[in-house]
């Protein structure tokens, strides 16, 4: 077995070539805090009647995917009380409107997910 030396950060093999350029990410996944701080234009949920009716409270859970332009799209239900705030929560959220998010100065889409609650007044 031949022993080798310690290497120097100067080293030649630890140089990268030229041409080579970082790997940039096509989409991330981002908590919705940090989702909510990019946040431009949010569109309200209506609290939809019949639920207000049955009074039904919860949260509808949704991913999305947000693109380089801010925009909302590939919106999926995770979780719902029922249908009513599913498609309430679906339809304000797809008006909503978020500044890019950068990767290394560049914006890439990301994946987030979006809670939307419903509470009855007291």
């Amino acid at each position: 077995m031949e022993a080798t030396g310690p290497l120097s950060p100067s080293d030649p093999a630890l140089t990268p070539p030229a041409e080579a350029r970082p790997a940039l990410l096509d989409k991330v996944r981002i908590g919705e805090g940090i989702a909510a701080r990019l946040l431009t234009k949010k569109v309200a949920p209506v609290y939809p009647q019949d639920a207000k009716a049955a009074y039904v409270e919860g949260k509808a859970v949704l991913q999305a995917t947000v693109g380089i332009d801010g925009k909302v799209r590939d919106l999926v239900l995770l979780s719902a009380p029922n249908a009513s705030l599913a498609s309430s929560a679906f339809w304000a959220v797809s008006q909503w409107q978020y500044k890019p998010y950068l990767l290394a100065g560049e914006p890439v889409e990301v994946e987030t997910p979006i809670a939307v609650d419903y509470a009855l007044s007291k």
